[in-house]
């Protein structure tokens, strides 16, 4: 599954908006819905860690960073609880367009019949990026 998505940002605040738990936690709230805990230890081997209140559960998310190369391209490890006890590899690469960046988002081992949902929460992160940046840059 690939996904490209235009930002108003160059690539490092772009990186950063998902290596610095500060920024993330504004985007994240947004797209992901009740957020109980995020933690990031953005180097490789480092755990992404999130946790998501949702019909009164918490499902935990923990994935781990496999390369970091700021700014252009960030992958990290990905599971789908509690749909399956696999994991993904997710990657990411920034690439500097006029005064903004391109992200093209890549996952691949999507849970075969969640295709769809899949791309539906990545647009929903990329959008709340989106947002949650312009108001930072504001």
């Amino acid at each position: 599954m690939r996904i490209t998505w235009h930002f108003k940002a160059s690539p490092e605040s772009m990186f950063d908006a998902w290596t610095d738990p500060n920024l993330a936690w504004t985007w994240m709230a947004r797209a992901a819905g009740q957020i109980v805990c995020i933690e990031i230890d953005p180097r490789v081997h480092g755990a992404v860690r999130q946790v998501v209140r949702r019909d009164g559960h918490e499902v935990e998310y923990v994935g781990e960073y496999v390369e970091l190369a700021r700014p252009t391209r960030l992958a990290f490890t990905w599971p789908a609880p509690p749909f399956s006890d696999d994991r993904s590899l997710v990657k990411l690469d920034f690439r500097p367009v006029g005064t903004g960046t391109d992200l093209t988002l890549a996952q691949e081992r999507v849970q075969q019949g969640r295709e769809s949902r899949t791309m539906d929460g990545w647009r929903a992160i990329l959008d709340a990026i989106s947002v949650g940046l312009a108001r930072r840059n504001s």
